[in-house]
């Protein structure tokens, strides 16, 4: 996504946060779609696995594990991350 957009810097922490980060995600792979890695649907789903997997991983090797109910946050993370993670 562009390094020069306009997002603001906050917080995913509620259902209407999601459709905004989501829309700017749009946004930005219209804007920019060679800026997209995984531009099929399985690869985007794929790094969307991925990044949750390695993210847990990481998150419990530092001892602080994924909680046990999924915040905004962290599905807006796993969203974005798609675009890209590999």
């Amino acid at each position: 996504m562009a390094e020069d957009d306009n997002r603001p810097l906050k917080r995913v922490d509620s259902l209407d946060d999601l459709v905004t980060w989501l829309r700017w995600i749009a946004d930005d792979v219209a804007r920019d779609p060679d800026a997209v890695e995984n531009m099929t649907t399985d690869r985007y789903l794929e790094a969307c696995a991925a990044y949750l997997q390695d993210r847990s991983r990481l998150q419990k090797r530092a001892g602080h594990p994924l909680p046990a109910q999924p915040t905004w946050q962290l599905l807006a993370d796993a969203l974005h991350a798609g675009c890209f993670y590999e």
